[in-house]
């Protein structure tokens, strides 16, 4: 388990998958991150696959009362190049801007930077989700560029920031951080 200020990290299990589904299919989640499961087959397949898989680490977020609010992944871990994508959803709109999201990220990069021993993790977000930029932002994600929007995708019409944390970077936030902390 990884513990973060707000929130838990624990693995995923079987009876979580139905709550993934029901998030799955919420438009406003859809939107930004695209549909994961078309069916209860590809649910049940893609949690037997990521239990097995070397490149792919996904856990369960947990509010304090340890009520399932979302999940967070490490996908296409390059263990030779040290760094991995990360993505993350929190499900329940209830707890939307209540700062669970950037403390499981914070969490769950201190959990690849000291844990898997990776050097840098990266990810892919829609210019238009600001809620999701200033999350990482807070966390210490930098952007690093710009892809364009392509026009395929009538139902977003947005570009992708880029932005990545080396794990140089994220010591450094994280001891501004717990400086700010004594201060107060």
């Amino acid at each position: 388990m990884v513990r973060g200020q707000k929130v838990n990290l624990r693995p995923i299990r079987e009876s979580d998958l139905g709550k993934m589904m029901e998030w799955d299919n919420d438009s406003e989640i859809v939107k930004y991150l695209g549909k994961k499961f078309l069916s209860w087959d590809t649910c049940v397949t893609w949690f037997n696959r990521v239990s097995v898989n070397r490149t792919h680490r996904a856990l369960a977020i947990e509010s304090e009362t340890g009520r399932l609010i979302g999940t967070i992944e490490l996908e296409h871990i390059e263990w030779r190049n040290g760094r991995g994508e990360l993505s993350i959803c929190i499900g329940e709109r209830d707890c939307w801007g209540h700062g669970y999201g950037s403390d499981a990220v914070q969490a769950f990069v201190d959990f690849a930077f000291h844990r898997l021993h990776l050097d840098q993790v990266y990810l892919r977000v829609y210019r238009g989700n600001g809620r999701a930029i200033r999350c990482y932002q807070k966390v210490g994600f930098r952007k690093e560029g710009l892809l364009r929007w392509d026009g395929r995708r009538a139902e977003l019409d947005d570009d992708l920031i880029l932005m990545s944390l080396r794990r140089e970077a994220f010591a450094r936030e994280a001891f501004a951080l717990d400086s700010r902390r004594e201060a107060i």
